[in-house]
């Protein structure tokens, strides 16, 4: 078995009194992971200072394992350490140790993602960040959804919490190099980890090995640096979510960026940039950096604005649609800064930085606390929802217990929705029920960003694909005649993006059902169909009032990715599809499912019309660019509302 080759970067780094003790522990015990199975290891020891020469003591370690000690002047940067280390890397992979990092453990863990990662693959990762749950205080970028594991890290997830374990993630080397390294900005001094961990998902997929992360003394969020620029967390964490995060320095650059500092300052209020610009001096002074180029006032007259979006774990799908679409758009203008936060970590201190809040479906306890604190300190609020949460008790036997009157869920929402400034939702039929509750009722067209969906060409193939890409429905006539279809012609073959394949399906032969398990990943999502390139997607609904209270996000997708449609003869997409023309609309019967999908797979220019026409439609009513002035017409006139200024 050939054996996988890895750097080890470990920074030398810190307050000499605090860090010296376990540095010299961990050296003491690192020649156990020489001795890993499988693993041919180099060790990178990277000082920030001259200071820290003598104190590695390398006896201990094999004499032919292989290790290399770097001095670097001191500049109290971690990122400019671990990325002079990923410089005179030479293994296939980087891993990640640090002072007050159990090596027993880490090397435990380093054992199992080596045995675990595949040829080729970027990254791999063990459980959620222990410092997220571990004794730490409690902070808002960290993970406190208990008893909810993720299996991966997508990237809509990484944005609510700093839960990627740096201590237990091997990365690609080529991959690391690919995405510049970590960023050097001041910003992110100890942020660098969480802002690589978010442009890495955003790339590449994080699989998550389950093995557990080494329980460090020290995160670098807390980790005794001698110089502190000592960003608030919620800055850090505007900084982290902005755009793709780019990196100003050259590729694992080992000087700090100050550029990323000017460059988001056109994002910061004049009195945060004041304060701002206090704190890096300080840090300058302290670390000995001459080279310190602060930024200067913003030219613009109009005040970015601060938006806090809280959710639960399940709603960062929600969340891209609803709002980060035109984030994106916004802060390319230095019109806001953003971040995203669990309801269940977010603090008070998060809310009064905050110009306004936007509550995403939110029906915890702890969300209604942050609405009563926000009412009482004067910060607009936003409730939003998409979802008819008042009829699916009712309809849907798997929420009867959840969604009803005294259920826990339903009281914390109707909570939080009566006392929101405003409340957002996307359907008619939903409107109609929030009415009562909310006076202050908006509602807007859905968006979707047409960039995330590269469509592929229809090359003449044998096999036309249709497909369903969506969660389970109780409605199973148009999975009925989609077998029957299949049973009966040669040319057709399935494709299912779904929780599980329909069981209408299942007694298909395994070569003409492509099943792809759904992902959290939106962008992976839209690139995942695109390259699947179907001909036809179907869109069944049931007539529940639930269902006719969605988004008509299925219409949008199936356009924006080139297919023709055939949809139920429901809302909502009685209100949004012209029949025969952007969507082939049909009774909840399997006859007249067969027929319509029959009629697209034998008549190509039919086909191409209806794909090409709805395509048309919803760039003009429901591109990102399109609904974008609505969108932040409502946020300015809400923002604007807030009583107490900063």
């Amino acid at each position: 078995m050939t054996k996988k080759t890895i750097s080890a970067i470990i920074p030398v780094i810190g307050d000499y009194l605090q860090v010296q003790p376990p540095l010299a522990h961990l050296v003491s015990q690192l020649s156990e992971a020489f001795a890993i199975d499988g693993v041919r290891l180099e060790v990178i020891f990277v000082a920030d200072g001259a200071h820290w020469n003598q104190t590695i003591d390398a006896s201990d370690l094999p004499a032919s394992a292989p290790s290399v000690f770097i001095t670097e002047p001191a500049q109290s940067m971690p990122a400019c350490l671990f990325n002079r280390g990923a410089q005179e890397a030479r293994g296939d992979y980087v891993a990640f140790l640090w002072p007050g990092t159990p090596i027993l453990d880490w090397t435990h863990s380093l054992s199992r993602l080596a045995m675990n990662i595949k040829d080729g693959e970027p990254a791999v990762a063990g459980r959620v960040a222990h410092f997220a749950t571990g004794e730490h205080p409690v902070e808002s970028w960290l993970w406190s959804c208990e008893g909810f594991e993720p299996n991966g890290y997508p990237s809509g997830w990484i944005e609510l919490a700093d839960i990627v374990p740096m201590e237990a993630t091997l990365v690609r080397r080529s991959v690391f190099q690919e995405l510049g390294g970590f960023s050097t900005s001041p910003l992110l001094q100890r942020g660098f980890w969480w802002d690589f961990s978010l442009r890495l998902s955003r790339r590449h997929e994080i699989r998550s090995i389950d093995v557990a992360s080494p329980q460090s003394r020290w995160s670098w969020h807390v980790y005794p640096l001698t110089a502190d620029v000592g960003v608030s967390g919620d800055m850090m964490a505007r900084r982290v979510m902005r755009g793709a995060g780019t990196v100003h320095s050259p590729a694992g650059g080992i000087e700090v960026d100050w550029a990323d500092v000017a460059s988001f300052a056109l994002s910061i209020a004049d009195a945060d940039l004041e304060r701002l610009n206090r704190q890096l001096r300080r840090f300058a002074s302290i670390a000995g950096l001459e080279n310190a180029c602060l930024p200067d006032a913003r030219e613009s007259p109009m005040t970015p604005l601060r938006l806090t979006v809280l959710g639960g774990p399940n709603e960062p799908a929600h969340n891209q649609l609803c709002f980060f679409n035109f984030f994106q758009l916004l802060e390319r203008d230095n019109l806001i800064t953003w971040r995203t936060s669990l309801d269940t970590a977010a603090t008070s201190a998060d809310m009064l930085n905050s110009d306004l809040v936007i509550f995403s479906r939110v029906k915890t306890q702890a969300g209604c606390a942050l609405m009563e604190f926000c009412k009482a300190n004067g910060i607009p609020t936003i409730y939003m929802l998409d979802d008819n949460w008042f009829s699916i008790g009712s309809e849907w036997k798997e929420y009867e217990g959840l969604f009803k009157p005294g259920a826990p869920m339903f009281e914390n929402f109707m909570f939080c929705l009566e006392r929101a400034d405003v409340c957002l939702t996307y359907n008619k039929v939903l409107a109609e029920d929030l009415a009562p509750y909310a006076p202050n009722l908006v509602v807007m067209p859905t968006n979707i960003d047409l960039s995330l969906f590269q469509r592929q060409p229809r090359e003449p193939r044998k096999k036309k694909i249709v497909g369903y890409v969506g969660s389970a429905r109780q409605d199973t006539s148009a999975f009925r005649a989609l077998r029957e279809l299949v049973e009966e012609r040669d040319d057709v073959e399935v494709f299912v993006m779904s929780n599980a394949v329909p069981e209408e399906l299942r007694s298909l032969p395994a070569g003409k059902v492509q099943f792809q398990p759904y992902v959290f990943s939106y962008k992976r999502y839209a690139e995942i169909v695109c390259r699947r390139a179907p001909d036809i997607l179907i869109a069944p609904l049931g007539e529940t009032r639930t269902e006719a209270s969605k988004c008509p996000n299925k219409y949008l997708e199936i356009a924006a990715v080139g297919a023709a449609g055939v949809f139920s003869k429901v809302e909502p997409y009685v209100s949004h599809i012209a029949h025969d023309k952007t969507g082939i609309m049909v009774e909840d019967r399997a006859d007249e499912w067969k027929d319509a999908i029959r009629g697209l797979l034998d008549n190509e220019d039919a086909r191409a019309s209806v794909a090409r026409q709805a395509l048309a439609h919803v760039t003009d009513h429901f591109s990102t660019e399109r609904v974008l002035d609505q969108f932040w017409t409502l946020i300015r006139n809400t923002a604007n509302t807030r009583e107490f200024q900063r």
